[in-house]
């Protein structure tokens, strides 16, 4: 599955991974909770990023982000690759924070 993984200070960059639980809980680093942005878009965080004291990332969400396709009609049970259009805003739209929360500056880059 083509997703988008957003690390807490970066920009996003694409990666395939599996569509398979185990390996969004790997990516993220432990049990997953899904936040819906769109109706094609889907972040899967860590379940409890903020308790645990991971670092803040965009959308008040902390922790690695995974951005992934909104399930479709056909396969409602499952993620979908994410949609390029989408792939592009997560790889390079977003302004990366610090571990305070702190926007940092990065040249073509916009807040969403």
């Amino acid at each position: 599955m083509k997703v988008i993984i957003k690390k807490p200070g970066n920009l996003g960059y694409e990666k395939d991974i599996p569509n398979t639980l185990e390996a969004l809980q790997a990516e993220v680093g432990g049990y997953i909770e899904t936040v819906t942005i769109n109706s094609r878009l889907v972040a899967i965080v860590h379940e409890e990023g903020r308790l645990i004291g991971l670092d803040p990332n965009v959308l008040g969400l902390f922790g690695t982000i995974v951005f992934v396709g909104a399930p479709t009609d056909e396969l409602q049970d499952e993620f979908a690759d994410i949609d390029d259009q989408s792939a592009q805003l997560m790889e390079a739209g977003y302004i990366p924070v610090d571990s305070k929360g702190n926007a940092w500056l990065q040249e073509g880059a916009f807040p969403c």
